[in-house]
């Protein structure tokens, strides 16, 4: 993803006398701060989140019942090796949450907190977060984050997610082109009752999902992974900020050349490419463009459309 160059943000240094062995400051400075990151899976490689000069890392760990991502233990290295927080996430299917449970556990262990990953590829529903979480922590996991974005929080009947207890909201919505919307738009309001501390605000043309985390910087520790210590964060600005981590992601050798996720969806009767974006959590220009579509952009039923 290209981003417009921004002003240099003075450094937030984080004072702190003290980390636990889980990861979180036990005392630091409550200044409320932006970190950028990303999150990963096989699509994407170690190379390129180090050319992203990520502050934090989410890798997809497992999907459904069986599959696990070959490129997790690399990420999950990597960012130990680096310092950076670091977190995994489960992609979410309907039913068998059980099964789930047990395989995204087997990937990702105690120590790693888990996002869980529910949108309209999975038609996971209220009752299968419920579920999975409940699955999942009595095998001893943590789960802190839920990808849930907005528009399909709506689609499945808004339900209330607060009674899950122990996490919050990760949204998705994508309006800015590619730059950090700032913290002050309602992509940011919470929820279902729960509120929102991770926005994804770009998928950055399709190549690597760009994330901010919108807090005081030990609260990052809580819904990720961190280990000696936190790196800085830049200070909230509506404009793209220049983020340079202490530290960078090694790079090594990959056995997955880096490649670009494809998505479709099908045309359902009464959709135009607004509908259609919303669905997709991203903008109606960017599915024209991926179609090759012009004005007047018609469409019809049954027709598959890329989105990503």
């Amino acid at each position: 993803m290209s981003t417009a160059a921004a002003t240099p943000s003075r450094r937030l240094t984080i004072r702190k006398s003290h980390v636990s062995v889980a990861g979180i400051a036990t005392a630091v400075t409550a200044i409320i701060t932006v970190a950028l990151g990303n999150d990963v899976s096989h699509y994407q490689s170690p190379q390129q989140v180090a050319q992203e000069h990520s502050q934090f890392v989410v890798a997809k760990a497992s999907q459904g019942t069986t599959y696990r991502d070959p490129e997790y233990a690399t990420y999950l290295t990597n960012a130990r090796s680096a310092k950076l927080p670091f977190g995994a996430y489960h992609f979410l299917a309907h039913g068998s949450v059980a099964a789930q449970a047990r395989n995204a556990y087997a990937a990702v262990g105690r120590a790693i907190p888990l996002a869980v990953d529910c949108e309209w590829a999975g038609k996971c529903t209220a009752a299968d977060i419920t579920g999975f979480v409940r699955a999942y922590r009595a095998l001893g996991g943590q789960v802190t984050l839920l990808y849930v974005p907005r528009t399909y929080w709506t689609e499945i009947g808004k339900p209330k997610l607060a009674g899950i207890g122990g996490v919050q909201l990760w949204n998705a919505r994508y309006l800015y082109s590619g730059k950090y919307p700032g913290h002050t738009g309602t992509a940011w309001q919470g929820y279902g009752g729960l509120s929102v501390v991770m926005l994804q605000y770009s998928d950055g043309g399709g190549v690597i999902d760009h994330d901010a985390f919108y807090g005081p910087p030990a609260q990052l520790c809580v819904y990720l992974h961190c280990w000696a210590t936190v790196p800085t964060a830049t200070k909230p600005t509506a404009k793209a900020p220049t983020a340079t981590p202490a530290r960078r992601l090694v790079q090594p050798v990959t056995k997955h050349p880096a490649r670009t996720r494809a998505t479709y969806v099908t045309v359902r009767r009464g959709d135009n490419l607004t509908k259609i974006a919303r669905r997709a959590h991203t903008t109606w220009r960017r599915v024209a463009t991926l179609n090759h579509l012009r004005a007047p952009y018609r469409i019809s039923p049954k027709q598959r459309l890329r989105v990503r």
